[in-house]
């Protein structure tokens, strides 16, 4: 059986993987905070779903493989 958590992160995967920023927004509180590799931090659902459609514009083709 899985936990909460992973069934987050698998739905968070699944959402990325399709690129379904509705989705991506509805799993996200809206106090969200991403902070990507090079430590810019974006605070907010809201925010964060313009930055989701413009990595999606940018990389329509990109898929998360976790194993």
């Amino acid at each position: 059986m899985e936990s909460k958590e992973i069934k987050i992160v698998r739905a968070f995967n699944n959402a990325i993987n399709e690129g379904n920023v509705d989705r991506l927004y509805n799993l996200m509180t809206k106090d969200h905070t991403f902070i990507d590799s090079r430590g810019s931090v974006v605070s907010g659902a809201k925010e964060m779903i313009e930055g989701w459609k413009g990595f999606f514009r940018m990389f329509p083709d990109y898929k998360n493989n976790f194993q």
